[in-house]
């Protein structure tokens, strides 16, 4: 349906504004950003973008058009029945305010869309300035007393659970619905996150030490994505990978339903394994 009425609305309109509306139930940072990037999507004069609006003016406001249009020829030739007819169908409708409306959305993309990135321009800054003063809170100074007191009311929890709010929490009542996580903290779990795929690849293939830096890479980013039970499902692909056969493991890599899945990462990769390089 989304996909039927992009075509309609011009592009990807509309598959992109309801993208990025599913994420405003994520953090507050990420709804300043999605925010930023509706405005932003609003007010970009593209083709599609003014497809769409092309597409609202003929829908709505030819009708208009047209009514008024009837309406004075009625006026000239004297049928007020007909008039009345033409009026009440204009209100039935409430053409006037929806035309306003579509009128104020042709005409005036730019000014709002503008106003409105102005806004979350300036809500973003605030939140990068909020994480900034966290960032830079001395960690020497931990209150050990304070944290071993809060440990033992939130407990730990290694996965997420919903708690007695409902909210989604991790870790020692860390609230994801409402605070997710800082880039920092992404960035930390990321680095352990590549370490345990390091130690998987190396307790399960470990000649993929000898491969070049980049083919290494292209694995770290498979098992990442796959886990390691399902990288060794690739049975071929690493055969050929060890033997160095190339294009074949490319090709493997490429014939696969984890291919059709992630797409572009696929075509990337399995370029990097074929040439060696970047």
């Amino acid at each position: 349906m989304f996909g039927f009425l992009g075509k309609i609305l011009g592009g990807k309109t509309v598959e992109k504004g309801l993208d990025l509306a599913d994420k405003v139930f994520y953090t507050e940072q990420e709804k300043a950003h999605t925010d930023l990037e509706l405005a932003k999507a609003y007010g970009q004069n593209s083709p599609a973008s003014s497809k769409a609006r092309r597409f609202m003016m003929y829908l709505f406001c030819v009708p208009f058009m047209l009514c008024f249009l009837t309406g004075f020829v009625h006026l000239l030739l004297g049928n007020s029945a007909e008039i009345n007819n033409i009026i009440n169908y204009v209100n039935l409708w409430n053409l006037p305010a929806l035309v306003g409306g579509i009128l104020l959305f042709y005409f005036g993309r730019q000014a709002m869309a503008e106003a409105q990135s102005n806004k979350r321009i300036a809500n973003l800054a605030l939140l990068k300035k909020e994480e900034a003063k966290i960032a830079d809170l001395p960690k020497s100074k931990n209150d050990k007393v304070l944290e071993n007191m809060i440990k033992k009311h939130e407990g730990l929890r290694l996965k997420p659970y919903r708690c007695t709010a409902g909210k989604l929490t991790v870790g020692i009542g860390r609230n994801l619905d409402d605070r997710g996580i800082s880039e920092d903290e992404a960035n930390y779990l990321l680095q352990n996150d590549i370490t345990l795929c390091k130690i998987d690849l190396d307790e399960n293939v470990g000649w993929w030490r000898k491969l070049n830096k980049n083919r290494q890479r292209v694995l770290i980013d498979m098992c990442f994505n796959l886990g390691i039970a399902r990288l060794l499902q690739f049975k071929k692909f690493l055969q050929f990978l060890q033997k160095g056969e190339w294009e074949k493991a490319s090709s493997e890599m490429l014939d696969s339903r984890w291919a059709k899945q992630v797409g572009v990462r696929a075509d990337e990769l399995s370029r990097i394994v074929e040439t060696g390089g970047l």
